[in-house]
């Protein structure tokens, strides 16, 4: 396993093969299904990353270092030579525009970053985060507009790995916002993804024994602490937010004022944290906003009876508000 994208129209998880023409097909919830696979443009693909705009899937590989878009059953669209030209390791795409990883080839040379266009013209940049062999997949934060990277670091031999973990960049070149963590000894990982549906990652872990040759999910920087630390209306800057009625038998209307346009998310979350919804996703002008809940969950399901919160989130800030759902 190495690079993997979420489909957000398909709700789908597409996952590489480094050692074969495939994709894999798998289900986003924590179940991880497989639906098969479909084929990939080149043998030994490094990282994908899914155009929402068009409902497409961006793939590039290390033999022939090229970037492709294909279609959701393996078509290619078009192709054309990837700027990180020595050892392509990362994709990711956002805003019409790619963020390209170079691993580089040889022991110590200068990892490097290239912002580029759907042409592959692009500006290099050095990686943020420097180190033997560290640079590995990307994936975009399109809440918080951040970059994160996987990062593995080698001995100065480059023989054996020291430590792997995930870095967040933001900004144009890149620097570091001062998140990261570091995952457990012998996780070699390679691919991530954002899920926007509750700010956590996925990461692909591809060695080992089938225990550690596995897609997990793990927490996101920005992910929210609803269920945990209750707060009946917090309004941070912009947001103001009422639920009515509440408690709520079969539906409830989520109302909030912006003082300025702004990205707008609105999700719900159970009493543990879990997302089970995500009710709206656009950019807004500024002024009152409603929006309704019906009480079902992504599957169409109504939710069982017991407290839940709907959190708003406009740009940087966010509101949370505690819903009591009965019969």
């Amino acid at each position: 396993m190495y690079g993997l994208a979420y489909d957000r129209v398909g709700n789908r998880i597409y996952v590489l093969d480094a050692y074969s023409r495939a994709i894999g097909v798998y289900s986003s919830d924590s179940m991880v299904t497989s639906f098969g696979s479909i084929s990939a443009p080149d043998t030994n693909c490094t990282d994908i990353s899914y155009s929402s705009y068009d409902d497409k899937l961006w793939v590039t590989s290390y033999y022939l270092k090229q970037i492709w878009k294909i279609t959701k059953t393996g078509t290619i669209n078009r192709q054309f030579a990837n700027p990180a030209n020595d050892y392509p390791v990362g994709i990711t795409y956002n805003n019409y525009r790619l963020w390209c990883a170079d691993r580089r080839t040889a022991l110590g040379a200068v990892q490097y970053i290239y912002y580029a266009d759907t042409f592959g013209t692009g500006v290099q940049y050095n990686s943020p985060v420097q180190g033997y062999y560290n640079n590995r997949c990307l994936a975009y934060d399109t809440d918080y507009n951040r970059i994160v990277q996987v990062h593995t670091w080698f001995n100065s031999g480059g023989t054996a790995l020291d430590s792997a973990g995930v870095i967040e960049y933001q900004g144009i070149p890149p620097v570091v916002t001062g998140n990261r963590f570091k995952v457990a000894a012998g996780w070699n990982i390679r691919g991530i993804e954002y899920d926007p549906r509750d700010g956590n990652y996925w990461i692909t872990i591809p060695q080992g024994a089938s225990t550690t040759n596995m897609i997990v999910k793990v927490r996101g920087f920005h992910t929210p602490t609803v269920g945990i630390d209750e707060n009946d209306n917090q309004a941070i800057n912009s947001i103001n937010l009422v639920a009515q009625p509440n408690p709520a038998t079969d539906r409830v209307m989520l109302s909030f004022t912006l003082n300025r346009d702004d990205n707008i998310l609105v999700s719900i979350y159970d009493a543990i944290g879990r997302s089970i919804r995500t009710l709206y996703r656009s950019s807004d002008r500024s002024g009152k906003k409603n929006i309704e809940w019906n009480l079902k969950d992504d599957q169409g399901s109504r939710v069982a009876d017991g407290i839940y919160f709907v959190m708003v989130k406009a740009g940087s800030d966010q509101s949370t508000h505690k819903i009591i759902v009965t019969r």
